[in-house]
């Protein structure tokens, strides 16, 4: 299954009563979320942010909170 949703607040309207509660790119993940990766994964992720791909600037983890 492949499912993408360009704007996260669509969900609002797929499900009233969700609320986007967070919505980061992989290259601008939450200091808290990004510091407590390993350090592997954060070298990784500065190289990815560095290199400004379209499919990491377009790609988004995001907190719902589903009613």
């Amino acid at each position: 299954m492949q499912w993408s949703c360009a704007d996260p607040a669509e969900l609002t309207v797929w499900r009233p009563g969700a609320r986007i509660l967070a919505s980061h790119t992989l290259s601008a993940l939450p200091p808290l979320m990004y510091d407590e990766l390993p350090a592997p994964y954060r070298e990784m992720l500065a190289g990815l942010a560095a290199q400004r791909l379209p499919q990491v600037e377009e790609y988004r983890l995001n907190l719902v909170q589903l009613p």
